[in-house]
Parts: C-alpha cells; sequence; structure tokens
C-alpha cells in the first residue's frame, strides 16, 4: 500500500450455526499504510455533548445540495447542530470529533417549519446533513473521507473541565475555530 494510501479488505468466513446450517459471514477490515483495523470500528468508552443554534435558512441552503431541502425551525431560522465526540476507547484508538450538521428533508417539495422535526416517522427522507466533520487523527479522518464519504479534517480538538462546565475547543493552524461550554449541572 503507498503511503497514504488505503484499501477495503473483504474476507468471507463460512461457518454452521447450532442447526447445521450454512452461515456466511463478511468481515471487512481498513487496511491503510499506518496499520490495519478490522470493520466496524468498536467504541467501548466515549463521551459527548452538544448544542443547536438558530441559523440563517438562507445561508444554510448555499451550503446544502440543491436535492436536500433544509428543516426550518420556524420561518427563516433553522437550527445548526454542533456535537462533540471525546472518543477515549475505540479499536482504532482515542480521538476526538465535532460535526457541524443541519437537518435536512430529501423529498420533491420543501417541508413545512418544525414538523419534520416534530413528526420524524412521517418524513422518512429526513436526515442531518453532515457539514464539518473535524477530528483528531489521520486514521479517523483516512477512514471517514475514504469509506463514508464525510467531510472530515485533521484539528487540534481539546476536552477540559471548569468547575461544572464541559468545554470542548476545536483549532485548526493554531487559530480557535470552536469553543463549546456546556454547564452539566441538572436543573
Amino acid at each position: 500500500i503507498p503511503p497514504g494510501g488505503t484499501r477495503k479488505v473483504e474476507t468471507v468466513v463460512r461457518a454452521k450455526n447450532r442447526g447445521g446450517k450454512d452461515l456466511v459471514v463478511y468481515v471487512q477490515a481498513l487496511d491503510t499504510a499506518i496499520t490495519t483495523h478490522q470493520l466496524p470500528i468498536r467504541y467501548f468508552e466515549s463521551s459527548a455533548m452538544a448544542a443547536a443554534f438558530p441559523a440563517s435558512t438562507a445561508r444554510l441552503r448555499e451550503l446544502t445540495p440543491e436535492s436536500l431541502h433544509v428543516v426550518e425551525a420556524w420561518p427563516g431560522r433553522a437550527p445548526v447542530g454542533i456535537m462533540c465526540f471525546e472518543y477515549t476507547r475505540t479499536t482504532v484508538g482515542a480521538y476526538g470529533e465535532i460535526g457541524v450538521c443541519w437537518p435536512v428533508v430529501d423529498a420533491k417539495r420543501r417541508p413545512p417549519p418544525i414538523l419534520p422535526l416534530v413528526f420524524d416517522r412521517r418524513w422518512p427522507g429526513l436526515g442531518w446533513w453532515v457539514h464539518r466533520l473535524p477530528v483528531t487523527t489521520e486514521i479517523a479522518n483516512h477512514a471517514g473521507r475514504t469509506l463514508w464519504g464525510y467531510p472530515k479534517f485533521v484539528a487540534s480538538i481539546e476536552f477540559d473541565w471548569r468547575d461544572d462546565t464541559r468545554i470542548c475547543t476545536l483549532a485548526e493552524g493554531g487559530q480557535d475555530i470552536l469553543r463549546l461550554s456546556v454547564d452539566t449541572r441538572m436543573p
């Protein structure tokens, strides 16, 4: 494998179940110049924090593929979610990740405000458009980009505690990009 290269390796394992019937199990592995990891990646210990903020629907439409409709919370404003994940124990090692996303519908017509978010089962095309997904390790970046097509990039993500406040800071090239603080005390 060339430096920075990746290949997906699939192995077919044949076995029999208790009733004697044949089973076929597919095992995938992510083989990179860095190392080989069996898929799926397993997560054993992690923490997360999230917040949503109103944003201009017009601006979000500029950043969203034309085939998708941004779901508004109210006319002219849509929620932007910021999710911070600290994966402390996984099969690919510890890493941090921050998702910046907003709700969208894959439908012929633009949906009415808020209804798809409240009645999500009635909107089968409801999902979240992932705009950015920075991570802290090259293996998480490479796997996310090549296997799943996510808009990942490697950046500095730090998690910290200040009294009862959990803080997540995203930086790249020494410049802070985002800081999310969440009070963890229960009301």
